[in-house]
């Protein structure tokens, strides 16, 4: 079975009350699992100035983040559904565990070569879910993968370019570097009505696809690349049919 998750991000657009409305909305579509992200938008933006010199992070994580005093009400929001969260330094991490629990941990493409927060996360035992982008070399994958090893339980999962159709996810090249233990899955950020990708990562039998969650009134910087609940209600419809077509007794030749 395909664990679908829903990322929030920042599509709450800097308010409280529509992420709690996204929690409300990825319940209802009763997806596999939510994740939320936490950062410092000041310590991300300086630690990523170097691969994004034309852009003002900081004006960008400002408007993006999910503020520290949110999440007591975030989580009880959530309940007992399973959720997770990308952390991006050592100050997310254990401002995480200590005091909220999420049940896994996410690394995001850009901090693949973030060994150190890798070792940390896998540290926690918690299953880590660890992104790896398109430009991502083969000796990135096998440095992660080996910090990553104390984590129980790990997923690799190719993400596609943001807001581009593609059809080359590499969840094949990642497969091919990792021991068969490890599961594959996909980070979806084609446009929103493209389910192309993710029903072919279906079809691979990948562990988890991750796709952004929107709100329809509230646009964000994350909005090329997000489904609104109608849309990912279909995706999800697609990905399942994808899945279950793809091992029928149909599909056979």
């Amino acid at each position: 079975m395909i664990k679908i998750v829903a990322e929030l991000s920042g599509s709450h657009g800097g308010s409280f009350d529509n992420c709690i409305r996204l929690i409300e909305e990825a319940k209802k579509l009763k997806v596999d699992a939510i994740k939320l992200q936490t950062y410092d938008p000041a310590l991300l933006a300086e630690k990523r100035k170097h691969l994004f010199p034309d852009v003002d992070l900081l004006a960008l994580y400002n408007k993006t983040y999910t503020p520290r005093l949110w999440w007591p009400h975030l989580t009880e929001a959530i309940g007992d559904y399973e959720w997770g969260v990308s952390v991006f330094s050592q100050s997310d991490l254990h401002f995480m565990t200590k005091w909220h629990q999420p049940k896994f941990l996410k690394i995001a493409s850009f901090e693949l070569t973030d060994i150190d927060l890798i070792r940390d996360c896998a540290a926690t035992h918690l299953p880590l879910v660890i992104s790896v982008g398109p430009k991502a070399t083969a000796q990135e994958l096998t440095a992660a993968l080996k910090a990553s090893e104390g984590s129980h339980k790990r997923i690799f999962l190719a993400a596609t370019p943001y807001g581009k159709s593609t059809l080359e996810p590499r969840v094949g090249w990642i497969a091919l570097g990792l021991p068969l233990h490890i599961d594959v899955g996909l980070s979806d950020h084609s446009p929103p009505d493209d389910h192309r990708i993710a029903c072919y990562a279906a079809a691979l039998q990948v562990a988890m696809i991750e796709r952004h969650l929107c709100l329809p009134d509230v646009p964000t910087h994350d909005t090329s690349f997000s489904s609104t609940p109608l849309q990912f209600r279909t995706y999800i419809d697609a990905v399942r049919g994808a899945r279950g077509y793809a091992y029928s007794s149909e599909a056979a030749p």
